[in-house]
């Protein structure tokens, strides 16, 4: 697949990282796509502030997640925790840069996830979060640090929650207004970026006549192939539905379009077990 001309105008590829494992398959696959298009790929590990506060009450503790067994948590304990897992992030992303040859770099701050990442991305980033941390919430729930960032930020999100292998299903990207088409289009192209991937356009029907030849032309040329499809019903609801029957690699469609309205968006990014890009 031929490179887009704006290729979203990613220049580097920020990661949120954690312990969790699906952090560490985020971090994976930002690797390869930084090495794809010989981005930079910076690394965030947050030592979180409230953990840490909590920590230091006198009544504080932790469960177990494997024996569910009670136990008392110092702060010290969970400052050596942090540390030790922030040496074994660098660890991993020291693996990952020699084996894809990219730049990387790994910053430690302390603080709220979500607004330490919104402070370190600049325009020109990709940002990508894990789905959920290393709380473990309850299968297909948002963590709560994706759910501000996908409403906060003024980058493109990408919350991660890993694929299905090896890549046979196609990325869909959302083509549903003449203005966020096309940085949506261009970021979905940039991640379609192998001969393994396809793309897949998906276009209300109500709007086909008008939107369809805006996306031919973009696509022809960028010299970017991509099916299209059209989108039955022009509604929250018909989204979600359509996305849930197909089989896709990930979704890339605009923050602000009204098929992710409200909740809606939150329902998605839980109901979709695939990565999700939105783009700002």
């Amino acid at each position: 697949m031929a490179e887009p001309e704006s290729s979203g105008d990613i220049r580097r590829i920020l990661v949120l990282v954690d312990a969790s494992r699906t952090s560490q398959a985020a971090l994976e696959a930002a690797a390869e796509l930084a090495a794809r298009h010989d981005a930079e790929l910076a690394t965030l590990y947050v030592e979180e502030t409230d953990l840490l506060r909590l920590a230091g009450l006198p009544f504080a503790r932790e469960v177990g997640t494997t024996s569910g067994v009670s136990r008392p948590l110092s702060s010290e304990q969970l400052e050596r925790r942090l540390k030790g897992q922030a040496a074994e992030v660098r660890q991993r992303l020291q693996a990952l840069a020699a084996r894809h040859r990219i730049r990387w770099s790994l910053q430690v701050a302390r603080g709220r996830a979500d607004a330490v990442a919104l402070a370190w991305a600049t325009p020109g980033d990709l940002l990508v979060v894990g789905k959920t941390g290393w709380s473990r919430l309850p299968y297909k729930r948002l963590g709560s640090t994706p759910r501000d960032l996908v409403r906060k930020a003024n980058v493109s999100v990408m919350v991660y929650a890993p694929p299905p292998t090896p890549r046979r299903h196609p990325i869909v990207a959302v083509f549903d207004d003449p203005q966020s088409g096309p940085p949506t289009l261009a970021l979905a192209a940039y991640i379609a970026h192998t001969e393994a991937d396809t793309l897949t356009v998906l276009i209300p029907e109500a709007e086909a006549e008008r939107l369809v030849p805006e996306v031919r032309r973009w696509l022809a040329g960028r010299g970017v192939d991509a099916s299209l499809k059209l989108l039955q019903a022009r509604d929250p609801e018909a989204l979600t539905n359509t996305l849930s029957r197909e089989r896709l690699q990930a979704l890339v469609i605009h923050r602000n379009s009204p098929l992710i309205a409200g909740e809606v968006r939150q329902r998605l990014l839980e109901s979709l077990d695939v990565p999700v890009v939105l783009v700002p």
